[in-house]
């Protein structure tokens, strides 16, 4: 925890000012508010004296008197006979009976302790007592009963109240007088003890002010002390003196970061003096070395004082082989353990030439590279690997390890030996690389006599490989043929110097290739119509380039008759066209996918079912356009039955409500003549309509088998309805036998009974095959 003095230190003169004032004023202020309160206080303690206590006496005292004069009164008229002066008397008494109440009342608004209350009801009792025999004395008096009224005046009676209203009052005077003294002594003792504790604020005042003046200067003495310690240390040549007080935000900081700017002004001449030297040595020596060993030596020797450094290696790089190898060591012992070859990336120094940046590694683990001499080692504090870069181009990496971390000092005279260093590693290389470019001059030259022996055996064989070539080939220059092989020649005819535009089928056409051929540079398998030999109109498929052919410029062409595929391709396109108006003419809806599921063609039904555009479709597959939400579901469904390559049918219900329709789907997977999937074809019927109709008709079946149950119910109701007087008839009849009858009547009743019979055997049948209707008879096979 910092000390005040130290907080203190920190802040401004004037804010260090400002405080202690403000300490002062507080403190000051601190023994006016409390004179102020004692003043009010002993102000409130008199003004109580005053109005409750001095008037309360004064109000007590004048009652008395007023009862006094109030009972020499009474005495006065009963002394004086009837007349002028016992009326004065009597009047007197009334006049002092109204001063009396007057005070009483103003006596009872001053008085604030219970006991002057309890005294001033006492009074008023006995007061009221005195006052009616005051009254019953003047009666008499009035009445002319003098002798009476003095008796009365003079009994027991008639002086007890007074005497006790006169007690009364008497004491609470006492009390009265008792309590104005004693507020009158504590107003006197509160204004000593305010008088005293003004006097001792006023001492510690005096103190506080000392010692705040004492401590402020003393947090001015202190760091100017220090300071000035700092300058004359700086001012003798001790640069690195550390200035302190820096960080002070106060005339104090400001003065410290003054001096520090001089300080690193003073450090920066001194620290460029210093490279300037030591960077000139380090390029004189580089730029002496002959090659890039001694180049590596050179360097390490004037640097390794300089930086005390302990170990150092330096890497080349190899573009060609996108390596890096180690041309030269300083103070290594273990050589042959040292990585001679590092790949982009590989380790530190691998991973330095990649990104291009230093890496430096502080606290290496102790199983790195150790530093040491005859007389111990140990483990380097520091590695620092740096590119060594010229214009973005990696030339080398240099690798450094020291006993301490690299000051500002050293870190500047290592940035500006590093582009001395790559400066100089450029110039040995291009050095080097003119050196290799002569001698490989040299065996150019020796190689181009091999080349052009070689070159004038490949144009042998380039011009066999022309001769013999299928398509047919001609080099034409200043408009005339100049060279063509036996197939141009056999699809042509003509002759060597014949006019080259004689092929073409119209001048246009040899206008529009020209044209053509100077403004791309060539013409690659263009298709046109040539003339070929008898007049015949062929098909070509021609490209042209401008050639250079036994040193003369012209147009070499390869021309290849495709008159007999464009027919054939002419053939599949009617065929084709032929196939898609069957299919847009099918009352159906028809698409057709390849194996990864994308729409190859729609008809212009399958556009009105589903609602996408032709244009839209092609190209895209199911999963794109998400049909319905169910882009996945119908995708996998195809992709399922091209690659089992069964015929698969379904039924799918599109829409919904009224404009819901029903279609017959029919897919099937394509092959070709090696039997491998091409795709998928699916075929879409409406078959709303029929499905429409089979409703109808299991509605009109559901009707029928109603009508015909309600028909075998009536018909089986009716047959009971029926039999029951038939049996009567047949039983009637069959008794009517029994009796005597002649020849006729036998005839007729035996007619009526067996037609009975016959109609009871037809109604029976009639009856069971209701049954068998009705589902209430089973046929049993025997």
């Amino acid at each position: 925890m910092r000390s005040p003095l130290i907080i203190l230190e920190r802040r401004s003169l004037a804010t260090k000012l400002l405080l202690g004032f403000a300490v002062l004023m507080v403190f000051m202020l601190g023994i006016g508010l409390s004179n102020l309160v004692s003043q009010r206080n002993l102000r409130d303690d008199l003004q109580l004296l005053y109005e409750k206590e001095l008037l309360g006496v004064s109000n007590a005292k004048d009652a008395q008197i007023h009862y006094l004069t109030i009972g020499r009164e009474l005495r006065q008229a009963s002394l004086a006979g009837a007349g002028k002066a016992r009326d004065v008397a009597l009047q007197a008494m009334a006049d002092n009976d109204e001063a009396l109440q007057r005070e009483i009342d103003a006596l009872r608004g001053r008085l604030f302790r219970s006991s002057t209350k309890a005294a001033l009801v006492v009074f008023e009792r006995e007061y009221g007592v005195y006052k009616s025999n005051v009254a019953k004395a003047s009666a008499l008096l009035e009445q002319g009963a003098e002798a009476q009224a003095a008796a009365f005046v003079a009994s027991e009676e008639f002086r007890r109240p007074g005497a006790s209203a006169n007690d009364a009052l008497a004491k609470l005077t006492a009390i009265k007088e008792a309590g104005a003294r004693a507020t009158t002594e504590a107003a006197i003792s509160a204004s000593n003890q305010a008088l005293q504790s003004t006097a001792i604020a006023l001492a510690a005042a005096l103190g506080l002010s000392v010692s705040i003046g004492w401590i402020i200067a003393r947090s001015i003495q202190r760091p100017t002390q220090t300071l000035r310690e700092a300058v004359e240390s700086i001012a003798a040549g001790k640069l690195a003196t550390e200035v302190p007080f820096m960080h002070y935000n106060n005339e104090i900081g400001s003065l410290a970061r003054s001096i520090q700017v001089l300080q690193s002004a003073s450090r920066q001449i001194e620290t460029e003096s210093w490279l300037k030297n030591h960077l000139a040595q380090c390029a004189q020596a580089m730029q002496s070395a002959p090659s890039f060993t001694t180049l590596a030596q050179a360097l390490f020797s004037n640097l390794a004082p300089l930086i005390q450094l302990g170990h150092g290696v330096f890497y080349v790089h190899e573009e060609d082989q996108r390596r890096l190898r180690m041309l030269s060591s300083y103070a290594y012992r273990e050589r042959k353990d040292l990585n001679q070859y590092f790949s982009i990336g590989q380790g530190l120094v691998g991973q330095c030439a990649m990104e291009r940046t230093p890496i430096t590694l502080l606290h290496p683990p102790a199983d790195y590279v150790r530093i040491g001499s005859s007389l111990g080692e140990s483990v380097p504090h520091t590695i620092s690997v740096l590119p060594i870069l010229r214009n973005d181009r990696l030339l080398g990496v240099l690798e450094l390890a020291t006993f301490k971390g690299f000051d500002a000092r050293e870190q500047a005279l290592l940035d500006g030996l590093v582009p001395i260093l790559a400066t100089n590693l450029e110039i040995l290389e291009r050095s080097v690389k003119t050196n290799k470019l002569l001698d490989e001059t040299r065996e150019q030259a020796q190689l181009m006599q091999q080349q052009s022996t070689q070159l004038e055996a490949q144009q042998a064989a380039l011009q066999g490989i022309l001769d013999n070539s299928p398509l047919g080939t001609a080099f034409s220059a200043g408009g005339v043929f100049k060279y063509f092989n036996p197939e141009f020649a056999t699809q042509f005819g003509g002759q060597i110097n014949d006019p080259a535009h004689v092929i073409y089928e119209t001048p246009e056409d040899r206008a529009a290739l020209v044209a053509e051929l100077k403004s791309k540079g060539m013409v690659r398998n263009r298709e046109m119509r040539l003339r070929a030999a008898g007049g015949r109109l062929h098909d070509y498929l021609v490209t042209f380039v401008p050639f250079v052919h036994k040193g003369e410029e012209g147009v070499m062409g390869w021309l290849l008759d495709i008159t007999e595929r464009k027919r054939n391709e002419q053939e599949i396109q009617r065929n084709r066209a032929f196939m898609e108006a069957v299919l847009e003419n099918i009352n159906a809806a028809i698409y057709v996918k390849d194996t990864q599921g994308v729409y190859t063609f729609v008809n212009s039904d399958w556009e009105r079912v589903t609602g996408f555009r032709r244009a839209d479709v092609i190209g895209r597959s199911t999963l794109e356009l998400n049909h319905q939400g169910k882009g996945q579901a119908y995708h996998d469904a195809d992709m399922q039955v091209i690659a089992s390559g069964r015929f698969q049918t379904l039924e799918e219900a599109i829409g919904a409500g009224a404009n819901q329709r029903i279609y017959q789907v029919a897919k099937v997977p394509m092959r070709d003549a090696q039997g491998a999937a091409t795709g998928l074809c699916s075929i879409a019927f409406d078959i709303t309509a029929r499905k429409q109709a089979e409703v109808e008709v299991l509605k009109a079946k559901e009707v029928a088998e109603e009508a015909t149950k309600a028909k075998s119910d009536f018909l089986a109701n009716m047959s009971h309805e029926i039999r029951t007087p038939m049996n009567a008839i047949i039983g009637m009849s069959h008794l009517a036998l029994q009796t005597q009858l002649d020849k006729k009547q036998r005839n007729y009743i035996e007619k009526v009974h067996r037609a009975g019979e016959n109609l009871l055997g037809i109604i029976n049948d009639i009856l069971d095959f209701s049954k068998i209707e009705a589902g209430k008879m089973g046929m049993e096979s025997i």
